[in-house]
């Protein structure tokens, strides 16, 4: 069977697009390599499920030294990659924040062309028939594969790369790198019918094809459910709203917490990872509020393990703001299917892509995310409605990776 190399500027930790991609490639017969970037916790070179992976060294002395001069005025250490220059860092105000982001952008190209040369030298070993690039940072180094060892290009799309928070501040750079390569491109994928639609408009190619982002079918019963009022020290006359993803940033965890302080029986529970400066703003803010009993943190579970913790909850919830970037306004994540696959109803931001999917199929409601009156509303509207859950259960089945997996087949098998 061909061999497929991908390329992923991330150290591929816990990236479930990839690692599913990965795992159908490789379950069909292709051979797989993963092309990832460097971490000091992770090793150069490992075997998972039958997938290589290979890590390769993106932090340059230049890089270095920016981080170590940005440490010292901010009074830390340098530590590894990625530990002083973050994305959620540069997103506060003021001058250090100005400072942060010229750094980060430093930082960033100076990593980029590290890892696309040494991807590159990886890449001769790991000669393919399919190279896929995974997301706009890595299709010139997927193209640049393609002209030396042959083969060909699928562009895969994890978001509107153009206008998201990866993007800021170096966003006409960017466009202009997507509308020189996309063309070149052999096949196209992203995660909506939105994102593709303004692909397709923007740049003048087809529209690329639709692979969503969307869990396994359940395997097995999800087992006993986690009581989340008992295991977080919440009221025990509540009602449970689910937060799965990242604790950070532009997710609108803080309009959720005004919102369950316009009920006194709403407790809002976040399960993802995060920093712990950012977890401590957001406990102040409850604080502030009057609601620091009624809000609760759990890490990050196995994709199989969601269900348990979901089936404690009442309410799922994703708040995008789509006036912020256009990735999030015609974003599909992942967390909405975990929530449907454990059989929760959502409340999400009326949006064309979430709010539209939600009333498709009738599984939730909508609300504007920048008022925490209309979030409270809507999860009074859920909570108060028995019929969503088995419109949830019939909606879950449509909406599974071993369907959408189908597509990347098909393309695969056409290119090869």
């Amino acid at each position: 069977m061909a061999r497929v190399t991908m390329f992923l500027e991330q150290p591929l930790r816990h990236d479930t697009r990839v690692e599913k991609e990965a795992a159908t490639l490789t379950e069909a017969g292709y051979e797989v390599t993963i092309i990832a970037a460097m971490h000091p916790d992770l090793p150069r070179e490992e075997l998972r499920d039958g997938v290589r992976i290979v890590r390769v060294d993106e932090d340059p002395l230049p890089s270095r030294i920016v981080r170590r001069i940005v440490a010292r005025r901010s009074g830390g250490a340098a530590g590894p990659p990625g530990t002083v220059i973050t994305r959620e860092s540069v997103d506060r105000g003021g001058a250090r924040a100005r400072l942060l982001r010229a750094a980060l952008r430093v930082h960033l190209r100076l990593s980029a062309r590290r890892w696309s040369r040494n991807a590159l030298a990886a890449a001769t070993d790991a000669r393919a028939a399919l190279w896929i690039a995974h997301d706009l940072e890595t299709l010139p180094t997927a193209l640049r594969a393609r002209a030396r060892l042959g083969g060909a290009v699928l562009y895969d799309s994890h978001e509107f790369f153009t206008d998201s928070p990866l993007t800021r501040g170096a966003a006409r750079r960017w466009e202009r790198v997507e509308r020189r390569c996309i063309g070149q491109a052999d096949a196209v994928t992203t995660v909506s019918g939105g994102i593709a639609r303004l692909l397709a408009e923007r740049y003048g190619v087809p529209e690329p094809e639709v692979l969503m982002n969307v869990p396994h079918a359940p395997a097995a019963a999800p087992g006993d459910p986690i009581d989340l009022r008992r295991e977080l020290s919440l009221p025990e006359a509540s009602r449970v709203v689910l937060y799965l993803g990242g604790i950070q940033q532009l997710r609108g965890l803080d309009l959720m917490i005004r919102a369950i302080a316009q009920r006194p029986d709403l407790v809002l529970v976040m399960m993802g990872p995060g920093s712990p400066a950012y977890r401590a703003e957001l406990e102040a803010l409850a604080a502030s509020e009057g609601v620091g009993d009624r809000i609760g943190f759990l890490p990050p579970v196995a994709p199989p393990e969601i269900r348990r913790y979901a089936l404690g909850a009442d309410v799922g919830v994703v708040m995008h703001k789509g006036d912020q970037y256009l990735s999030y306004r015609y974003a599909l994540p992942n967390k909405l299917f975990d929530y449907l696959h454990a059989g929760l109803p959502v409340v999400v931001s009326d949006l064309p892509e979430l709010g539209g999917m939600v009333t498709e199929n009738r599984v939730g409601a909508t609300c504007d995310p920048a008022s925490p009156a209309s979030i409270a509303d809507a999860i009074d509207r859920v909570t108060a409605d028995p019929a969503l859950r088995a419109n949830v259960e019939a909606a879950a089945p449509r909406y599974t990776w071993e369907i959408e997996s189908r597509k990347l087949l098909a393309i695969a098998e056409r290119l090869t």
